[in-house]
């Protein structure tokens, strides 16, 4: 959609002028543009355009195109007597009515044109997520935008019309702008391996040019709001996070007048008082602008969180930086406003790590202090990189302290191109600034081909340095040296096989491992460098100290350790030693390892949290939680060779631990007859009391909700008739029907206008038993039964009513409790269906974007969504089923479904089963809802939400097994 800005006022200056400067402009710009890019013009209104693409990438390019071609038009002319354009663009709905269109889709384009500034191109989000990475301009995200006549916000987003490269050119921050290599580093190297990039690698860092003007202008929109404070870079682990803020962000931000980056910390051996900490890290800018201070004296200042004292020191030194910065920019710009100060915490998954909890806590909460206080002269803002799969438990904590929610910032897979150019642009700054450097092109083509995975970024990094360390010297890299060191995947583990044949075979002690063995290695990384994260389901790296790490009685290791610092798989900072990149844990057979040890891994990080909270705590009594058969386990572990140096700040801890136990024993034994005597009433009182519980639980599941269990017959029975229902008690209980075994064809096509990319690639799978669905989403009668009995907590309906209405509000979690409950209750195997289960019985057997077709017209007669469900859940059941029987498959609520989602179906099973992962961040959802517009509805969508998410749109289908 496209209008003529200023149309009335032009016509009354020169009516007949601007009519030819229109006829002109459509004839020899905009017609033959809207031809090349395959569009249609549907009408034309004399002021305005509406014209229909058949696709959201060439309706970009074409706006684009005619409005840089307006700008070098309208160079020579009076201001006043411009003919410039606003256009909007949207992906959406329509319907074709002979030659006309209209619908959502045409009306959201219309109001994103009337907000596009003169000259400019304003896109929904569904546009944007077509276009990125696929254009070479930058669209800054503006946030939800209240729309006229348009009921949800929609995200909108402006497109610069400077290409990227140009712009970042432009605003002094491109990569060449930067002086690379460093002037006390003139040996360094293009590629940095497994390492993070750092300040002074900003002349190399290429891939991100797109998320740098996205994070700055998001930097800019957060500021000129005042808030949110807090900026959340968000990606996996591999994705090139610590790179992206150090090489990327950082030194572009000191080039900014809007802001003063003081320092970035990271949490490991103590986010205040570690060697990366807030005082080692802030006291240096300080000297820089001659207020010396050293790290002890801030680290005196601000030890203690919720102590005034402590945040006003911290909020002094805010606010002191903020006045030495304001200080030097008024000599150049009086008028201008304050710089903001910014603070950084890399790696920010190291806030919940065992280690140093107690110091993150006190941060964490100086920091929340500081953030809610506010006063003259403090402006911080606090930037935190994560990784994905930690970002739930950031949110909860940022929740407890009464923190807005941060403006996040996500970080995705680089593209083909991105990755061309991480490998071909350090070349060519190396060949410029150095020494001439060629590599190969067919060595460039297989090395994106390999770039796959989720440690792609770091194995192709890792994988250009070792080449670079072995033939840089010879001006040039080719496919065969890659392929000679056995490719992408092989490179790591060559390189860790050599570093451990490099110190030899011969053992220190005889009957003890050899220096370079397996076994060796196993003992240096686990666990004195790598822990694994439950909540994650993932390994995570430790910094160790290195004389605790290799000192003492493990000196038999430092030679191993050397030989893995030597080979830039570990990292040498200080005192510390730590692996260079957690992708190195995922490679065998340290992967294998850190799985055979989680359990000890994760009873050594709580022993460890409870051993700090009890120091902090003044070690009182009350706060030694590890009792019996927990305290035995946790002594034998300290006992463990492996374990006793990773373990030794627990000692004192389990020591006073066993020491309370021996006294409770004593007192046992005193008090011994008087147990004696009264052990019949205690154990009467006991029986008495479980009895209740039992009483209780017997009466709700026989008298109130009256079972109807299968037997073994009914089942085999059921199981033989599709279509057939059944219900396994009275009251309560879902009604369930059997779906038929079969096969489909899952995900939609790449010719589906509404695909989403994780909707692919499309796969056959085979359901190859029947199973059982709920009719409906699960209702809150059938919830409250759970409720009732005490086994799961009580949903908030929102208002809306509870009895025959979805249950919302329930978590992930909170669904797996209650079929948790239903299947003991049964004794039958209650689950949530499979992804693929879903979309099996969703679709019925029809291949189209719905269960009746691709008509979106008959939705109405199938579902409860955006343009029926008066804002809010309907009672289930009251829409036509499909044609197997099941209701409200789309919309109404969202489905939790068991699986791992992950933005694409590569390398996902065929055999109908979930996808599982030790990582699992998000878990899948399904069906759309009330809120959902038609899209959202498809046979194919798919979302992804954490698992502790409760929305008023989200609820569960229960499934379940059959047995043949």
């Amino acid at each position: 959609m496209a209008d003529v800005v200023g149309y009335s006022r032009l016509m009354g200056v020169d009516e007949e002028g601007t009519h030819e400067t229109l006829k002109a402009c459509r004839r020899e710009l905009i017609d033959p543009k809207i031809g090349e890019h395959h569009g249609r013009m549907v009408k034309n209104t004399g002021d305005g355009a509406l014209v229909e693409f058949a696709s959201a990438v060439d309706a970009a390019r074409c706006a684009i195109e005619i409005q840089r071609a307006m700008a070098t038009r309208n160079a020579a002319i009076p201001q006043d007597r411009r003919v410039q354009f606003r256009i909007g663009i949207n992906v959406g709905d329509i319907i074709i009515d002979a030659d006309d269109i209209y619908g959502d889709g045409v009306n959201i384009a219309a109001r994103l044109e009337a907000i596009a500034e003169p000259g400019g191109i304003c896109i929904s989000d569904k546009v944007y997520q077509e276009i990125r990475g696929k254009i070479d301009v930058f669209a800054r995200d503006i946030g939800f935008q209240t729309l006229k006549n348009i009921a949800e916000p929609v995200r909108v987003y402006e497109i610069t019309l400077a290409a990227i490269k140009p712009r970042l050119e432009d605003l002094g921050v491109a990569p060449g702008s930067f002086a690379w290599p460093a002037k006390d580093k003139p040996n360094a190297e293009p590629y940095p391996g497994l390492s993070a990039l750092g300040e002074d690698d900003a002349g190399i860092f290429f891939g991100r040019d797109a998320d740098i003007m996205s994070g700055l202008a998001k930097l800019h929109l957060v500021r000129r709001r005042g808030s949110p404070r807090l900026l959340v870079i968000e990606a996996a682990s591999g994705a090139g996070k610590s790179s992206y803020l150090r090489a990327g962000l950082w030194p572009r931000l000191k080039r900014d007048s809007d802001f003063v980056p003081l320092a970035i910390l990271r949490p490991a051996q103590g986010i205040l008082t570690g060697p990366d900490g807030l005082g080692f890290q802030l006291a240096p800018w300080f000297s820089r602008y001659g207020r010396p201070k050293t790290p002890g004296a801030i680290n005196a200042a601000v030890g203690g969180a919720g102590d005034a004292g402590a945040t006003e020191a911290f909020r002094a030194l805010i606010a002191e930086a903020t006045a030495v910065c304001t200080a030097s920019q008024s000599a150049t710009a009086p008028n201008a406003r304050p710089p903001a100060p910014l603070i950084a915490i890399d790696q920010g998954e190291e806030l919940f790590a065992a280690e140093d909890a107690q110091e993150s806590a006190r941060f964490l909460q100086l920091l929340a202090d500081v953030l809610k206080g506010g006063s003259d002269g403090v402006d911080i803002y606090v930037l935190i990189t994560i990784r994905a799969d930690s970002v739930e438990r950031l949110l909860q904590r940022i929740a407890e302290l009464d923190l807005e929610a941060p403006e996040p910032l996500y970080l995705l897979p680089l593209s083909p191109g991105a990755y061309r150019d991480v490998i071909l642009k350090p070349a060519e700054v190396y060949s410029r600034n150095v020494k001439r450097l060629a590599i190969e092109a067919a060595l460039v083509d297989r090395l994106v081909e390999d770039a796959t995975g989720a440690d792609a970024l770091p194995l192709l990094a890792f994988t250009l340095s070792h080449i670079f360390k072995l033939h840089g010297a010879g001006h040039e890299l080719t496919l065969a040296q890659y392929n000679e060191i056995g490719g992408m995947g092989g490179c790591v583990t060559r390189v860790l096989r050599q570093a451990q044949k490099s110190v030899g075979t011969v053992p220190t002690i005889l009957g003890q491992p050899d220096l370079g063995s397996d076994e060796t290695l196993r003992r240096l990384i686990v666990p004195g460098l790598a822990t694994w994260d439950p909540a994650a389901g993932a390994a995570k790296r430790l910094v160790a100290k290195e004389a605790e790490l290799v000192g003492g009685r493990r000196t038999a290791l430092a030679q191993l350790a050397y030989a893995l610092v030597k080979a830039r798989l570990l990292v040498r900072n200080r005192d510390t030693l730590e692996v260079a990149h957690e992708a190195l844990l995922r490679r065998p057979p340290i992967a294998g390892w850190l799985e055979e040890q989680k359990d000890a891994l994760k009873l050594r990080d709580d022993v460890m949290r409870e051993a700090e909270e009890w120091n902090s705590g003044g070690r009182q009594a009350d706060t030694l939680v590890r009792r019996g058969a927990r305290l035995v386990s946790a002594v034998d572990l300290l006992g463990n060779p492996d374990f006793v140096a990773a373990m030794a700040p627990t000692a004192e801890y389990l020591a006073a631990s066993q020491k309370l136990a021996a006294a409770g024993r004593r007192r046992a034994r005193i008090v011994q007859t008087v147990i004696y005597t009264l052990f019949l009433s205690i154990i009467a009182g006991l029986v008495a009391f479980i009895n209740q519980a039992v009483l209780r639980e017997h009466y709700q599941w026989h008298i109130v909700m009256r079972p109807t269990v299968l037997t073994a017959e009914q089942e085999k029975e059921k199981a033989a008739k599709p279509g057939s229902d059944f219900k396994e008690c009275a009251n309560g209980c879902p009604t369930m029907i059997v779906v038929p075994a079969g096969k489909f064809t899952m995900g939609s096509p790449e010719s589906d206008k509404d695909r989403n990319n994780d909707e692919g690639p499309q796969r056959e799978v085979r359901i190859d038993q029947p199973f059982a669905v709920g009719k409906t989403a699960v209702t809150f009668a059938e919830w409250d039964t759970c409720v009732a009995v005490g086994a799961c907590p009580k949903a908030d309906d929102s208002g809306w009513g509870r009895g025959d209405r979805p249950v919302t509000n329930v978590s992930w979690d909170e669904a797996k409790v209650y079929l948790t409950w239903l299947a003991k209750q049964t004794g039958k195997p209650y689950r949530l269906l499979t992804e693929a289960e879903w979309e099996y019985a969703a679709r019925a057997g029809n291949p189209g974007q719905y269960f009746f077709g691709d008509d979106k017209t008959q939705l109405d007669e199938y579902a409860w969504f955006s343009k029926n469900s008066d804002g809010k859940t309907q009672p289930v059941g009251t829409k036509k089923p499909n044609a197997f029987g099941l209701y409200d498959m789309y919309g109404n609520v969202w489905q939790w479904v068991e699986d791992c989602y992950g933005d694409s179906y590569s390398g996902a099973p065929t055999d109908g089963s979930a996808v599982t992962s030790t990582a699992c961040g998000r878990r899948v959802n399904r069906g759309g809802s009330w809120s959902g517009e038609p899209d959202h509805l498809r046979s194919s969508n798919r979302n992804g939400f954490i698992t502790l998410f409760r929305i008023g749109n989200v609820g569960f289908r229960v499934g379940r097994t059959l047995e043949p």
